[in-house]
């Protein structure tokens, strides 16, 4: 949406530029080198595990841009409120200035001009090679920490140039760290969430934490809190509120979400939260608005519910694959309708009935 104010046109959507909030500097090298050394940037942050997988030959030609004074691409960070950086895009680089300068992890090779100094780490360099190193003044853009939380979400997006842009999950870590990111990793590392998933969820990109987070999102704030078409703000703003939640509250998500895993595996096995096919050889992927969907309602059985349900599994089984292949609207409500409000309530719904009639036959 634009709006035509004073003959110009004034950008209202997706948000005020305005509101981005950001900083140009050129630190120098050997500043960048003090930073990494005090932790103000962190190298390993748990949403980037892409760190270092550069070959040497790459870093080495790195290193010879900056001994041959050729600047380096611009570099984005994000700063918190103690000025320390996420990186936002440039880890490799930064990775790799940090293990030959300051680790001295690796000699310089296959160098394209420089072939004098092939074989040499830092400490090997004559002092003026050293020098033009650490003197050098990359740019780097400071995204600073008053820019709103949607703003910021939408430059990591955009800016990041990385072979494997970050998902929606990693952003979210990023922006929210805090006991919920704790929460997220350890629950997703859990014994009870391997046994239920069948220990097939993958964790290099995230998706293991995004599950247990759609869980407590509808857990927490329940079904009808979803009432916009946009599940990464709903995520999103479940991740800022449980970072406010007490330990105590925290007690209780644990053992609702290990209770709800255990149920889950006791009735479907390593299979659960699948698109199940009758006679079906193998194992469909993990299905996230199924793992949400039937997470959640099993954790919102009583005890005496979940033992009899757990009792008649063959049926719930056997009444699932029908829902699967007979309800159209259920199908499409887990695959191209996950995010749409009307799509949410339906398999909720569906998988509610579906429990509700299993009872019902005990």
């Amino acid at each position: 949406m634009e709006r035509e104010q004073d003959g110009d046109t004034e950008i209202l959507s997706p948000f005020d530029p305005t509101e981005i909030d950001i900083m140009t500097r050129s630190p120098s090298v050997d500043s960048l080198m003090k930073r990494i050394e005090y932790k103000e940037i962190d190298l390993n942050p748990d949403f980037q595990r892409k760190g270092g997988i550069w070959s040497k030959s790459n870093k080495s030609r790195l290193i010879e841009s900056l001994l041959l004074n050729i600047p380096l691409p611009v570099f984005y960070v994000a700063s918190d409120a103690e000025g320390n950086w996420i990186v936002v895009d440039g880890l490799q680089r930064l990775t790799a200035l940090n293990q030959f300068i300051h680790e001295q992890a690796f000699a310089l090779e296959k160098l394209e001009f420089l072939n004098q100094f092939n074989g040499q780490r830092f400490g090997d360099l004559p002092r003026p090679m050293k020098r033009r190193i650490l003197e050098s003044e990359p740019v780097f853009h400071i995204i600073q920490p008053g820019s709103p939380k949607g703003v910021i979400k939408t430059i990591f997006k955009r800016i990041n140039t990385s072979g494997m842009p970050l998902s929606a999950q990693e952003i979210r870590h990023a922006l929210y760290q805090g006991p919920v990111t704790k929460l997220l990793k350890e629950l997703a590392a859990s014994e009870a969430f391997r046994k239920a998933t069948g220990g097939s969820m993958k964790d290099d990109r995230m998706a293991d934490r995004e599950c247990v987070l759609r869980y407590l999102a509808f857990s927490i704030r329940g079904i009808d809190a979803y009432d916009k078409p946009d599940l990464d703000k709903f995520l999103s703003d479940t991740m800022e509120q449980l970072n406010k939640a007490d330990e105590q509250s925290f007690v209780g998500y644990r053992a609702g979400f290990e209770q709800a895993m255990e149920r889950a595996f006791r009735i479907f096995g390593g299979l659960g939260f699948r698109r199940q096919q009758r006679g079906g050889s193998g194992k469909s992927p993990i299905n996230k608005a199924l793992f949400e969907t039937w997470s959640v309602a099993l954790g919102d059985l009583d005890n005496e519910q979940a033992a009899r349900l757990i009792r008649r599994k063959e049926a719930v089984n056997e009444a699932f694959i029908k829902l699967l292949e007979l309800d159209w609207d259920f199908v499409s409500a887990i695959s191209n309708r996950i995010w749409n409000v009307t799509g949410v309530k339906a398999r909720f719904s569906r998988i509610h009935e579906l429990i509700a009639r299993v009872l019902e036959g005990s």
